[in-house]
């Protein structure tokens, strides 16, 4: 980021990699325990397909496999 001041004369940060002014946001997050969900999500994925490439859908369960 590079400081500059925009067309109102106030200050601001511009993006190195895109030039545009950067906005500062803020957002709730929210953790939870992903092994207390890892069946149902499992039976779900196996269900539905909803991941594509196939190959990353069989990444996805094998790691939640891990967490059972």
């Amino acid at each position: 980021m590079v400081d500059s001041i925009d067309k109102d004369g106030k200050p601001v940060k511009i993006s190195t990699e895109s030039g545009n002014i950067v906005t500062w946001v803020t957002e709730e997050n929210y953790k939870f325990k992903l092994s207390a969900f890892s069946e149902p999500l499992i039976k779900w994925i196996e269900e539905t397909h909803p991941i594509i490439p196939r190959e990353r859908e069989n990444e996805v369960l094998n790691e939640l496999s891990t967490l059972i």
